[in-house]
């Protein structure tokens, strides 16, 4: 099999793995992608907030999943996430974007350790994320 161009992976990982359904559904937006890392984000609306009026904490794990599903895709192998823990730190707003950073933190041949920072538009972090990829 031949392998795919940097450029052929970062198309792959904006448009098809950054297509995803379910991201799709609930408004995840794709704002950067490069080898190993990705910058996607969220507009938060009253639909994604919690009995208590702020942003559901499901809301904050998939914006992470997507992050580690860019990113990881970059990789020449294709990768899923297989474990992943979230720490929210700050109670999200509707109306407040949100956005995740992925990086790469630690890269083996079949396993990698990512790290998500999830921030507002002023830089306070709002939540924590570590999360291990299998490459395919």
């Amino acid at each position: 099999m031949e392998e795919k161009s940097l450029q052929q992976r970062l198309d792959h990982a904006r448009h098809t793995v950054g297509g995803d359904p379910w991201a799709k559904f609930i408004d995840i937006r794709i704002d950067e992608v490069e080898e190993r890392y990705a910058k996607v984000s969220i507009l938060p609306e009253a639909r994604h907030l919690n009995a208590l009026g702020m942003v559901h904490g499901a809301v904050f794990y998939a914006l992470a999943d997507q992050a580690y599903a860019v990113a990881s895709n970059t990789a020449p192998s294709p990768a899923v996430l297989i474990e992943a823990n979230l720490n929210i730190l700050n109670a999200g707003k509707p109306g407040v974007r949100l956005c995740a950073e992925a990086r790469a933190r630690d890269v083996k041949r079949k396993l990698t350790t990512w790290d998500v920072e999830i921030k507002d538009p002023d830089g306070k972090l709002m939540a924590v994320s570590r999360g291990i990829t299998y490459s395919l």
